[in-house]
């Protein structure tokens, strides 16, 4: 039995899901380039956020960012500099116990509060996805929003023939 939500343990599986994952507000994703972000900034603050839910190994020191982007600890200062410029994350000073000054810290309050002026007003457009009963006598072609039922735990979603991604070309909500 898994501790997580069926619907996420059918489509990620329990493994993945064990390794850890954090919440990820879609609107970021949409909307990264709007803010002025490049692909590596975006993948830095996708870093950034992963600190906070990370209770195994966080990114907490500018070399490990580094190793984890695949790029040089210079890049990532420059990638803090820069984010930072765009009014998107503050850096604060940290401290240990002994009074050594370690690692900055990232507060990205900033970055979700530009995200929230983005998030449309009204609520969003479409049909829900319902499950039918399926006749038994005869095979009928379901509609294009009909959910199909999720695999058993530890499967992945079924792909269909040349399908790269569990969504389907033009759907853009996830898969429930």
């Amino acid at each position: 039995m898994s501790n997580y939500d069926p619907r996420i343990t059918a489509y990620f599986g329990d493994a993945v899901l064990r390794a850890g994952f954090m919440p990820l507000p879609h609107l970021f994703l949409r909307h990264y380039r709007h803010l002025g972000l490049s692909q590596l900034q975006a993948m830095f603050l996708l870093q950034l956020m992963e600190i906070a839910w990370d209770i195994s190994d966080p990114p907490n020191t500018v070399t490990k960012l580094a190793e984890r982007l695949g790029v040089e600890r210079r890049t990532v200062q420059s990638c803090s500099r820069d984010v930072h410029a765009l009014g998107l994350v503050e850096i604060f000073d940290q401290w240990d116990d002994a009074g050594a000054q370690v690692e900055n810290g990232y507060d990205l309050s900033p970055l979700f509060r530009c995200l929230s002026a983005l998030a449309p007003e009204h609520k969003p457009v479409g049909q829900p996805r319902t499950r039918r009963p399926r006749s038994t006598d005869e095979e009928q072609p379901l509609p294009f929003n009909a959910e199909i039922a999720p695999p058993r735990s530890g499967d992945h979603p079924p792909l269909r023939s040349g399908d790269h991604s569990p969504l389907r070309s033009g759907d853009h909500s996830p898969p429930v």
